[in-house]
């Protein structure tokens, strides 16, 4: 019987060879169907003439469907130009967990998740003044959230990181979550209101759990900092589907059409270059196809 790591080099090689059959650069594994729309787009930008075919990990049980960044990460070793691994950072790429470096063939979203780029605050304004005439400002929305959720963000990294308890994504996701942009006047003056009321949710159920010294998160913040994590742009590092979902409820609000404004406004809002975490993607895709 074949070992696991027996059957992973086969089966990896068996995936490398069919580069011939579908005619294409590479074989490209990703965590789930939805993921590919992002990962064609960005290495169709960068790799223009090249094609790929891409690889959604999924396994069907009992009434469910489960994706595996885990299963994939098993596949580094084995990857190369023929064969790349595309996944969300999630927490890793701001935890500097070794595994996501090991291998220039793994490519990662820099951002949580690919729905972080699809909300990145110049194309998504740019997309919602071009379909609706509204002068609500996602930009100064989305700015507006990353001060409220910057330093509740960090201290649940730090906390994940010195293997602490106490403050979770799930608890800090649903404080934003529960909040319905249902009302005109909770979207005046570009959601103030909305803001307003995530804090405070945030300060009474988080932010009191909070047990670590001024030194800890003055050093952290550092180390964030120069990772790309800032006041201003938490959005991008926060949970891709938390900002992503909001954002959507935000504008099917506005315009009483939830397809309307994801097939007008954020299927069409991701800008491949231009800013630092959609330009490491880059820089990494253009290391392995110069």
């Amino acid at each position: 019987m074949a070992s696991k790591g027996q059957t992973v080099s086969s089966w990896a090689r068996y995936l490398k060879a069919s580069c011939l059959l579908y005619h294409v650069a590479a074989m490209v594994r990703v965590e789930d169907v939805d993921d590919i729309p992002f990962w064609q787009s960005v290495l169709s930008a960068t790799c223009p003439g090249k094609r790929f075919k891409f690889l959604p990990y999924s396994q069907k049980g009992a009434n469910t469907h489960v994706t595996g960044k885990s299963y994939l990460l098993k596949y580094v070793s084995q990857a190369d130009s023929r064969l790349l691994i595309a996944i969300d950072s999630d927490f890793d790429y701001l935890r500097g967990n070794p595994k996501m470096s090991v291998s220039p063939y793994l490519l990662q979203t820099y951002t949580y998740s690919w729905e972080n780029h699809y909300c990145y605050v110049q194309s998504l304004q740019h997309q919602w003044q071009t379909a609706y005439d509204d002068p609500f400002d996602f930009g100064v929305f989305l700015s507006n959230l990353s001060q409220v959720v910057y330093l509740p963000l960090v201290i649940l990294l730090i906390h994940k990181i010195q293997k602490k308890g106490g403050i979770t994504l799930g608890l800090l996701e649903s404080r934003i979550l529960r909040h319905q942009p249902n009302s005109k006047a909770l979207l005046d003056d570009n959601g103030s209101q909305l803001l307003s009321e995530i804090r405070e949710d945030i300060d009474s159920r988080i932010m009191k759990l909070n047990k670590l010294k001024q030194s800890t998160l003055s050093k952290y913040q550092q180390v964030f900092r120069r990772l790309g994590l800032t006041e201003e742009n938490a959005y991008l590092y926060m949970q891709g589907h938390c900002v992503y979902d909001l954002v959507l409820r935000i504008g099917s609000s506005l315009t009483g059409d939830s397809a309307g404004f994801k097939a007008q406004v954020l299927d069409n809002t991701l800008q491949v270059g231009g800013y630092y975490e959609i330009d490491m993607l880059i820089s990494d895709i253009r290391k392995i196809y110069p």
